[in-house]
């Protein structure tokens, strides 16, 4: 339980530092986050990574729910 905690309280700061570096660098814009191949492929990464789960939870939930009425 303590272990996202204590990751979130080391890698927090480096990750802060990292962001205002990465926006100094572009000048402000969001964009430089959407236009780097790397960057977006680690977007949709996560965005999947937390939608699959809840899709497949929710068909799995459906699936029996089907069952339980036969």
């Amino acid at each position: 339980m303590a272990a996202p905690f204590i990751l979130a309280f080391i890698l927090g700061g480096m990750m802060e530092n990292s962001l205002r570096q990465s926006l100094t660098i572009s000048g402000g814009s969001w964009n430089i986050f959407l236009t780097s191949p790397l960057a977006m492929s680690l977007i949709v990464l996560t965005i999947l990574a937390v939608i699959v789960p809840a899709w497949r939870g929710r068909f799995k939930r459906k699936k029996e729910n089907t069952q339980i009425e036969m």
